[in-house]
């Protein structure tokens, strides 16, 4: 469990957000949903509870682990993309461009980025510049903190947005004129929203459309590694260490 976020439960609770599986209320039926953080019943089990109106089908031509695999990342960059790498490429952005460590440059490269910026060695921002002939992007999407945020704003173009993934920009705006404008997005926010079941909606929305992406091929999660629920705790502390690319799913 990411340890920022443990003080948001409620003990004794069962994490694990994203999940696939047979609904045991109607035999048969494969599911996929992206949980509720606070819901003390999460995947990390053998049995799981969800709200229904929140899954998703998943078709039998998909595998659980491919779909287990693509809520909270998928979701996330669905909104990120369609709302305002490889989805990217699917609604025709180019040049695409990903920031990564050297070890990654090839993997990134194969998700379908046009340029790869090695961020321990290399300025992000005059890379980009430099790419976009001094232009800018329309669009950044930062998964890293607030203070990354605010680094890339010289590299958005005029009229263009940037999007946070984890903290806010910081401190003012620099270059008003430019008409940048600043998104956060908060996924697990539809449990907590005052519209509560129109936003839980909204993420089986998300789930209809990012299944039909995945059963068409168009889109592949990677799935690195398949463990048991014994293998948690130490699965947990890999991804903490980053020894792990793409997506480790658990197994009851």
């Amino acid at each position: 469990m990411h340890q920022p976020l443990v003080g948001l439960l409620t003990l004794p609770s069962v994490p694990g957000l994203d999940v696939a599986g047979i609904v045991t209320q109607s035999p048969g039926d494969r599911v996929y949903y992206h949980g509720n953080l606070r819901n003390p019943h999460g995947g990390l089990a053998d049995y799981a509870v969800v709200s229904a109106h929140t899954v998703a089908r998943v078709p039998e031509s998909v595998s659980f682990a491919a779909a287990a695999a693509v809520p909270c990342a998928g979701f996330t960059a669905y909104q990120a993309l369609h709302r305002k790498l490889h989805l990217a490429t699917i609604a025709g952005l180019k040049p695409i461009i990903a920031t990564c460590s050297a070890s990654n440059v090839d993997y990134v490269r194969a998700l379908g980025a046009n340029e790869v910026i090695d961020y321990t060695s290399e300025n992000v921002v005059e890379r980009v510049l430099a790419i976009t002939d001094g232009v800018g992007v329309d669009c950044a999407v930062d998964c890293v903190s607030g203070e990354s945020a605010t680094s890339l704003l010289p590299a958005i173009a005029f009229n263009g947005g940037i999007v946070t993934i984890v903290g806010e920009v910081q401190g003012a705006v620099p270059e008003q004129g430019r008409a940048i404008s600043v998104h956060g997005l908060a996924l697990g926010g539809a449990y907590g929203s005052p519209k509560r079941f129109k936003d839980q909606q909204d993420l089986k929305t998300m789930a209809d459309e990012m299944m039909s992406l995945l059963a068409a091929g168009r889109i592949a999660p990677t799935v690195c590694k398949q463990v048991g629920l014994a293998d948690v705790p130490q699965a947990l502390r890999d991804l903490e260490t980053r020894r792990i690319v793409g997506k480790m799913v658990v197994v009851p």
